[in-house]
């Protein structure tokens, strides 16, 4: 089945060259189970908020992953989900609710809401029910989300004399210094997501044309003149009666200085139009330790009385142990010293699994390819081996400390179950059906 990337009246507003008349080959996704999609449903829509000028992230983790469930049940043909999807769309066009695009670390709690456009936009009895206008303000923001992600990763903030990047460290549209683009993969997925989603979106090379065409300082103007107040404040700097004042200011990129690093925008030498690339590149960072039951060959680390980076329980029987495809979180370096995180670990399978799902559905991945099959084997094992760990408990170390606690499924409407329900009961078999 063939459908097409339509040309938006509304782009003309916008000059964002959308590509026309592109056939994409549909591939579709197993049902979302009707379970599955109440729990997402139960929950509260997803918004942004204060402080804009941080990470720019108003409520809990676990809103994103409903964002991901009802964008995948809409796409594979549950026209029940269409309602909860435009209502969440709805609810992050308005101004103080959208996307605030800082950029850096809270780029990853993007990337299932921007996965969800993706998925609306290829679904055409879905798509064709949001306004021109509203289609109008999703281009802006997903042109800000992909602005903000090149931002924190582009080689001339990074690369050569004019590097920007004082202390290892680069710098988010609001000057927030807290991000270096060759940090951990919770980091790198979403702001490398970022650029992927931009690409997935707009197009390969379209999305590099806008770039390499961008105007700062008209684009405020268009946030402005949207109503896009959350977005227009972090692009601007600008400071409304209830926005506290940023501490990051003085690290604020100007104008111009954004606009040198988009319209010269590379990463590691590479464009847009290798998205395909980043995913595999990010793949091979993410899911890049052997499985292992934790710190110290299971032991875990003891700081303060507590010992931390292990599974808790039933580690002889840990699937796939010394195969390669371990998230790297799990065995993996800090400010602190070592890190053996399930959060973190977690918090580079979903961005990852946003950025394949939007890589899919716009038909930018090659399922033939060797590359995909060793990367999908990496992440099936490494897939596996986090959701047996979240099933039999696991105690995080990181930042130096050995924290007691425990990482494990039992939560009600958890992001952690919804997201293990969804890759095993949708993703996964969907996938293993594309692979040749």
């Amino acid at each position: 089945m063939k459908h097409f990337l339509l040309t938006l009246s509304a782009m003309a507003c916008l000059s964002i060259p959308v590509a026309a008349g592109e056939a994409v080959e549909r591939l579709e996704f197993k049902p979302v189970p009707e379970k599955l999609l109440a729990e997402a449903e139960a929950l509260p829509d997803l918004r942004w908020g204060f402080p804009r000028w941080g990470w720019g992230f108003v409520l809990f983790n676990h809103l994103c992953a409903k964002t991901l469930v009802q964008g995948l049940a809409a796409y594979s043909g549950n026209r029940d989900a269409d309602e909860g999807v435009l209502k969440q769309i709805r609810n992050v066009l308005l101004p103080n609710n959208c996307l605030t695009a800082v950029g850096g670390y809270s780029s990853q709690h993007e990337r299932p809401f921007t996965t969800m456009v993706i998925l609306a936009k290829n679904t055409p009895e879905l798509w064709e029910k949001l306004t021109d206008e509203e289609k109008y303000k999703l281009d802006l923001l997903m042109m800000a989300s992909l602005v903000s992600a090149a931002v924190s990763l582009n080689d001339m903030a990074y690369v050569g004399p004019a590097n920007r990047v004082v202390d290892g460290r680069g710098a988010t549209m609001t000057g927030d210094m807290n991000l270096h683009r060759d940090w951990g993969p919770n980091y790198q997925e979403g702001y490398v997501g970022g650029i992927m989603m931009g690409a997935c979106y707009f197009g390969l090379e379209e999305a590099q044309k806008l770039l390499e065409e961008y105007d700062h300082e008209a684009f405020c103007e268009k946030l402005l003149n949207a109503n896009l107040m959350n977005t227009y404040i972090v692009f601007s700097g600008k400071k409304d009666n209830d926005e506290p004042q940023n501490p990051n200011m003085a690290n604020r990129l100007t104008a111009e200085r954004i606009n040198a690093e988009m319209n010269s925008f590379r990463y590691y030498g590479k464009t847009t139009a290798d998205a395909r690339w980043m995913y595999f590149n990010q793949v091979f960072k993410t899911y890049n330790r052997t499985v292992n039951a934790g710190l110290n060959d299971g032991k875990g680390k003891e700081q303060g009385g507590k010992i931390s980076g292990m599974i808790l329980d039933d580690a002889e029987n840990l699937p796939n142990v010394g195969k390669m495809g371990m998230l790297t979180e799990f065995n993996s370096m800090d400010g602190g010293g070592n890190r053996s995180c399930a959060v973190y670990a977690f918090h580079g399978f979903l961005p990852n699994m946003c950025n394949l799902i939007a890589m899919t559905v716009s038909g930018n991945m090659d399922f033939e390819s060797q590359e995909w099959k060793d990367g999908y084997e990496r992440i099936k094992i490494g897939n596996t081996d986090l959701f047996y760990k979240l099933e039999m408990g696991y105690s995080s170390y990181s930042k130096g400390q050995a924290y007691g606690n425990t990482e494990k499924f039992g939560n009600p409407n958890s992001e952690y179950e919804m997201m293990r329900d969804l890759w095993l009961q949708v993703v996964e078999p969907s996938l293993d059906a594309f692979t040749k």
